[in-house]
Formats: C-alpha cells, structure tokens, sequence
C-alpha cells in the first residue's frame, strides 16, 4: 500500500506553471523625515497624487501632479499654479484652468527630496485626502516623498 498524494498529471503541470507566476509587490506612498516614517498609505501603479504649498514670494499656491509607477518610482506629469508671470517655469505649453495655469511636464523622478516650511502650508493631496505634511514637521526639517 502506498501513501501520499496522487494528482492527475494536468493538475501537476498546472503546479508547475502557477510556481513561475510573479506578483507585483505592493506599493506604498511614504513621508519620511529624519529617517523615520511620518505617514504612509498604499498606492497602485498608475495612481496619482499631488503636493501643494504657497510660493513664499508670490503668496500664490502651487500644486505638482505626480503618477506611482510600477518599479517605485514617480512621474511628474504636470503643475498648476494660481498666478504665472516672472520665475514661472516656461517650458511646455501652458493652459488656462479654473485652478489657474498648468504646465504639462514629464519628469522620471525617484523620490522627492523637500524642505518644510511651514507658512508655505505643504500638503498631499490623495485619494480625495489632505495630508498636512508641514504641520506634521519641524519647520526646515528635511524630508522625503518616496512610492515603495
């Protein structure tokens, strides 16, 4: 008598076949400063999220747009700004919205490495949520927005 498991030969080659399949790990939206995790939420590919502060100078607001990419990194596809004139970006063309001008640009980005300042009221926009990054920190503390 024998024991063990006996499968059909298709059941073994549908093993087979399964064993080879790789998932994508998911990903992860994070805040980091000082190397410690400040906040993070899960992401999907293709996701977009935003950051928005006040410009220091001209009290106007200013918002990036930013797509998660698969392999963890990030993709700026465009920034909207409430007031255009001098020290504006010029490349791209500019459009005209109700949230004011927006530039299309295409940047491959790894992480975003910033600088708190609290008047500027830093804050990311995800999922329909406001993360007030900038009373979370220390005002001129350093920090990172990363997808992995």
């Amino acid at each position: 008598m024998t024991s063990g498991l006996h499968l059909p030969l298709s059941a073994l080659v549908l093993l087979v076949l399964n064993s080879d399949i790789r998932t994508t790990a998911p990903l992860n939206l994070q805040i980091v400063a000082g190397g410690k995790l400040v906040w993070t939420a899960s992401i999907q590919p293709g996701e977009e999220f935003d950051l928005a502060y006040e410009h220091s100078r001209e009290h106007s607001t200013w918002i990036h747009h930013y797509v998660a990419m698969n392999e963890g990194s990030i993709h700026q596809v465009s920034s909207t700004f409430s007031a255009f004139g001098a020290g504006m970006p010029l490349t791209g063309a500019t459009v005209r919205t109700a949230a004011g001008f927006t530039i299309r640009q295409s940047q491959w980005l790894g992480e975003l490495r910033m600088l708190n300042w609290r008047p500027s009221a830093i804050t990311l926009r995800y999922r329909r949520k406001e993360i007030l990054i900038g009373q979370r920190l220390s005002d001129f503390e350093p920090f990172v927005v990363r997808v992995r």
